[in-house]
């Protein structure tokens, strides 16, 4: 995805200053200043860790994130699904990640820590 300026909290920042090695993050596209609780409850229920963002469509947001939308952007900082609700992302997570909070690689057949 591109770097992009987006709004959050009320501020401005570069969408990729949002996004880390450390953790799962979730944008959120909503015009509410405080998350839908679904992609929140979603977060805190799952062992990896995942930061929700949530970004403010009134002012300009990409065609890439049209408001209602969900991104879940991995630890490596690809996309790993665009969803239009949290059911989608719950299933994502459960798929990539195990109960401890480790991350799968698929690549290699063993577990990475999520941090």
């Amino acid at each position: 995805m591109p770097d992009q300026e987006v709004w959050t909290q009320g501020r401005r920042h570069c969408l990729h200053d949002l996004l880390s090695y450390q953790h799962w993050t979730l944008l959120a596209v909503s015009p509410r200043p405080e998350p839908d609780p679904a992609p929140e409850a979603v977060a805190a229920a799952h062992a990896a860790p995942v930061t929700v963002r949530v970004l403010d469509p009134s002012h300009g947001v990409s065609p890439h994130l049209p408001a209602g939308t969900l991104v879940l952007v991995r630890p490596d900082l690809h996309i790993a699904l665009r969803a239009r609700g949290p059911e989608e992302v719950r299933d994502c997570l459960g798929r990539w990640s195990t109960r401890t909070g480790a991350i799968r690689d698929e690549g290699h057949g063993r577990a990475r820590p999520g941090r």
